[in-house]
């Protein structure tokens, strides 16, 4: 995935992905803020600028949202991996 995220903005990306998967996030542009959350809009896991990805375990079946924002606004992109 690429994209722009203008300052103070964000972006969302829904994936669908059942309970036990692996969930793989790595970073390979951008200085961005990243989140990742849970069908229950919990938060599971984070990428802070400087961080290259994040890995779990899916605790349930249902849509994550991987949310991407910068304050300053930046190019980025990133390699999502459900297995």
């Amino acid at each position: 995935m690429r994209g722009t995220v203008a300052p103070h903005q964000m972006q969302r990306y829904w994936l669908e992905c059942g309970q036990g998967q692996q969930f793989i996030l790595q970073v390979w542009q951008g200085n961005v803020n990243i989140t990742v959350r849970d069908p229950e809009w919990q938060i599971i896991g984070a990428v802070m600028p400087g961080q290259i990805g994040w890995q779990g375990i899916l605790p349930s079946t249902g849509d994550y949202v991987v949310e991407i924002s910068s304050p300053d606004g930046s190019d980025y992109a990133m390699e999502v991996v459900v297995l």
